[in-house]
């Protein structure tokens, strides 16, 4: 219908809202309504050409067979408006009341009496309607805010959007706008929008206190970040180009997980919300189903309400021309709407917090974007981390992972390296070769990447991910090499590597102290091998891991529990120490072991991730001449690990326990989490 509503609507009968693009994603939403079983709706006072033309319409559309239509208005009136536009109203029941006051009342009496399951405005203003819904005893008044929701669709806009409030709230405060923000959130869930990206509006994207509604806005995303808005990202303020347009929000130097991208559209006012609905409607050429969010539900469709997972929205509803009933997504098409493809991926909701959901399949966003489709992908410490709250960085909504190999599905047109097809190793640092940090190989630190996978944007625990940089973010896979073995090389192999083994120095004949035998530890035990140390020693509470140590070629182990492991080690080296003593669990403790462990002019080499202050005894340590090194992988090394690997001189497989399918991800984490139980050390998800 090339994106006009009206293209197929006869002279008399332009219903906007009731003719939605063929091709677009209302039709889908339809289909899947008359698939429902069928709703009665009271249409409230439809007393005019146009009210009585919608009708004829409804009954005819696909939607007809879907709807049990009760007309609540004067019968004489009505039916005189019909006979007059030639419309047969005989198969529709009439509640006779004797004027649009009545039956806006009466309307609300039947839905709470639970006779009507969605209310339909006809010729009467908006106000009347409303009056009677949220008037006190209307028995549909809840504690929740009401406001109005459009979902949206234009061609020149990749997917459908909801718009709110343009109808119900005149002029929301804070606490108001956070209520009618959360509804729409809501309403995106039930469309099966796992994450809705929310832009706040504004005229301006900055904060202004002068102009209330960007100190609003700001608040609002930073309520979000609180969790007092569940369940999506919201930023704001955005101007209206920023929050549709990634472009000019680039052009504006605008970094934000929504500009551009965004699925909900919060205005100020009922003002800007109504003029910018009609401008998309009548200008623009949009298609548009309304609905009033916020009263009793239906008693068939009590809320499902879960985090990231609403049941059914089925309220108050409607528009001029255009009601909707909204159902939940449907898991086994791996689709929210036509043209929109979902995946499933494993999302961030705040501290402990995390569930596998549906949600938009990555875009191109950047020349030097690849879009990946996933094949395997793994569990970090890190992402437990991140689940523990120790990585604020990483915010609620984001997909989890940093390392995985897969299937290059699309490329941007700067990249010349690979092509669709290629089958890569996913690094977990994005680089983009060119600025002052990468030059100096310290690409951790890329001022447009490092480590962003998983933390700064969307990552690897899902069907697809995108890769920024792509031509020096991810690697080629030689044909005969195993996959298992790869995913290894994303993160572990190179951190342990670089952060342990290279910067601790180690050389042929020293003696080497690692703390923590999980993952990172053995692959520091498995690469420090490259150097012939004399002597490699394993520290670990877990005698399974120390154990595993032994098999991968350490010398000595103690366990960390019973004994003192320090004492034991100036035993083995005639109370010297060791030349290198490698942190590889991240907690205070085991820094402390380390610097009691390293022999004067030694070398303290740390791995772990810290969440929180680890003490550093200098009055121990100042005239020991030591160096203590940090450091977050740069991956610097994943092209010979690579060699090495495909030489068969590295084995990484031998680090993999357990294995999952994605479906079964949120039991991986289950059993990576509890390792000292199930022994695990790096499990596999199969994602494809």
């Amino acid at each position: 219908m090339n994106g006009n509503p009206y293209a197929d609507a006869p002279d008399g009968a332009r219903l906007p809202g009731l003719l939605p693009r063929a091709d677009g994603a209302l039709p889908s939403l339809i289909a899947r309504a008359c698939n429902a079983s069928a709703l009665v709706v009271a249409v409230v006072h439809p007393c005019d050409a146009t009210s009585v033309a919608a009708l004829a319409a409804l009954a005819a559309s696909p939607l007809g067979a879907s709807i049990e239509p009760l007309i609540v208005a004067p019968r004489a009136k009505v039916l005189r408006v019909a006979d007059d536009a030639g419309v047969d109203l005989s198969k529709w029941t009439i509640e006779d009341v004797p004027h649009s006051h009545a039956a806006a009342a009466r309307a609300v009496e039947l839905a709470a009496a639970g006779r009507a399951g969605a209310l339909m405005k006809g010729s009467l203003h908006t106000d009347e309607l409303m009056g009677a819904v949220v008037a006190a005893g209307s028995g549909l008044r809840t504690d929740k805010r009401m406001s109005h929701c459009f979902l949206i669709e234009t061609s020149a806009y990749p997917r459908p959007f909801i718009l709110t409030d343009a109808a119900v709230n005149i002029a929301p405060d804070l606490a108001q706008k956070a209520a009618i923000t959360q509804n729409a959130v809501d309403v995106a869930h039930a469309l099966g929008v796992a994450c809705p990206r929310v832009a706040v509006l504004c005229a301006v994207e900055t904060v202004n206190p002068a102009m209330r509604s960007t100190l609003d806005a700001a608040a609002l995303a930073k309520m979000a970040e609180r969790g007092q808005i569940a369940g999506a990202i919201v930023d704001g303020p955005l101007a209206f180009d920023n929050a549709i347009s990634l472009r000019a929000a680039r052009d504006k130097g605008i970094d934000s997980p929504v500009a551009g991208r965004a699925d909900i559209l919060v205005v100020p006012d009922i003002e800007a919300g109504n003029m910018l609905a009609k401008q998309l409607e009548y200008l623009g050429g949009a298609a548009n189903a309304g609905i009033v969010v916020g009263a009793r539900p239906d008693r068939a469709d009590e809320p499902r309400r879960q985090r990231g997972r609403p049941g059914r929205v089925l309220r108050v509803g409607g528009a001029a021309g255009a009601g909707s009933a909204c159902a939940d997504v449907d898991d086994r098409t791996g689709r929210l709407f036509d043209g929109v493809t979902a995946m499933k991926a494993l999302v961030y909701h705040g501290p402990a917090h995390k569930a596998l959901e549906q949600r938009p399949t990555p875009e191109l966003q950047s020349p030097t974007d690849a879009i990946v489709r996933v094949t395997r992908t793994t569990i970090c410490g890190t992402d437990l981390h991140i689940l523990k709250g120790d990585v604020p960085t990483c915010e609620p909504g984001r997909i989890l992972g940093h390392e995985g190999v897969g299937i290059v599905e699309q490329v941007g047109v700067a990249v010349d390296s690979l092509k669709p097809g290629d089958h890569v190793l996913i690094s977990c640092i994005s680089s983009c070769g060119r600025c002052e940090y990468c030059r100096r190989g310290l690409y951790s630190h890329c001022t447009t990447g490092g480590w962003i996978l998983g933390h700064r944007i969307d990552g690897t625990q899902a069907e697809y991910v995108r890769i920024p940089h792509a031509s020096t973010s991810l690697y080629r896979i030689p044909p005969g090499v195993d996959e298992d073995a790869l995913v290894m090389l994303s993160d572990i192999l190179p951190t342990g590597f670089e952060c342990g083994v290279l910067n601790g120095k180690v050389q042929p004949g020293c003696s080497v102290a690692i703390v923590g035998a999980g993952p990172i530890g053995l692959a520091a035990l498995l690469t420090a091998q490259f150097y012939s140390p004399a002597r490699i020693i394993l520290i670990d509470p877990d005698s399974n891991r120390l154990e595993i140590a032994r098999q991968f070629g350490a010398t000595d182990c103690f366990d960390g529990r019973g004994g003192d492991p320090v004492a034991e080690v100036m035993k083995l080296t005639d109370g010297v120490g060791v030349d290198c003593a490698i942190e590889a669990v991240g907690i205070p403790a085991t820094f402390e072991m380390c610097t009691s462990l390293v022999a004067p002019g030694g070398v303290v080499a740390n791995v772990g991730v810290h969440g929180v202050k680890a003490d550093l005894h200098l009055e121990k340590l100042w005239d020991r001449n030591i160096s203590i090194t940090t450091r977050l992988v740069d991956t610097v090394s994943t092209p010979m690990l690579l060699k090495t690997v495909r030489a068969g001189r590295l084995d990484p497989k031998r680090l993999i326990t357990h294995r999952f399918s994605l479906d079964d991800v949120e039991r991986a984490y289950d059993t990576f989490g509890r390792a000292a139980q199930t022994h695990a050390l790096k499990v596999i998800i199969e994602v494809s």
